[in-house]
């Protein structure tokens, strides 16, 4: 089976209209090369996750004018993180030195990963914009790409009344993924969420303008999968 950076390789895709540059990685100790050869796919839900990588990245190459958005959910351990970060790496770009070659080491993603608490606390209101909400746009900056990992695994937000959590969590969602889709950015979301729960953690209005990203086929569960965190602990 053929990787990700392979497929996009074979069929030229390129950015979308409005895919603007690079970005820098979100947490440099998480961005380690990781490649989809590498998953064990003898499994056969495992397999079909992969499988649905591929799609996906179909959809970028047909579609340029629709940001197409990837889900992933299943248990803790099943590989989403880590289909994610092999289409994150698929993506990438390298320095070049004054006479035009790579310099080593410098290849980099060309889109950002973000844990979603992470992702979701920076855009709280800043002390040093007096108080206004931190802009998607200059959180994200001009990433090609955006994954958006572990969603529903949020904590708390500092500064936000009990009653009034559920409700700040579900806006500040709507605003990345509006975002996203007004800016023509593809994400891959991963979750232990089942479908109906990621709908109600996102909020409504979400989850709509994510399904108006996710075309057919691109929400994929790993459920069955076993947990190689598991497997590599001998239990």
């Amino acid at each position: 089976m053929q990787t990700i950076a392979e497929l996009i390789q074979e069929h030229d895709i390129k950015p979308g209209r409005n895919w603007r540059g690079v970005a820098r990685e979100s947490d440099p100790a998480d961005m380690a090369p990781t490649r989809l050869h590498d998953l064990d796919t003898t499994h056969p839900v495992m397999a079909q996750a992969v499988a649905a990588a591929h799609r996906w990245a179909g959809r970028v190459r047909e579609d340029s004018d629709r940001a197409p958005t990837l889900i992933l959910s299943g248990p803790n351990g099943t590989g989403k993180t880590h289909i994610a970060r092999a289409i994150l790496w698929s993506m990438t770009t390298v320095a070049l030195d004054v006479d035009g070659r790579q310099i080593p080491g410098s290849k980099r993603p060309r889109g950002r990963f973000f844990h979603a608490a992470e992702l979701l606390a920076r855009l709280a209101p800043d002390d040093e914009t007096g108080g206004r909400l931190q802009p998607v746009g200059a959180v994200i900056g001009s990433a090609a790409l955006v994954i958006i990992d572990d969603v529903g695994a949020e904590s708390i937000f500092a500064y936000v009344r009990g009653g009034y959590q559920e409700q700040e969590r579900q806006v500040r969602y709507f605003r990345v993924i509006d975002w996203l889709y007004a800016n023509n950015v593809p994400a891959v979301i991963t979750t232990n969420l089942s479908p109906t729960e990621l709908a109600a953690h996102v909020g409504r209005r979400a989850w709509d303008r994510l399904m108006q990203m996710a075309p057919a086929g691109q929400m994929v569960s790993t459920e069955g999968v076993p947990s190689w965190r598991v497997m590599a602990g001998g239990r």
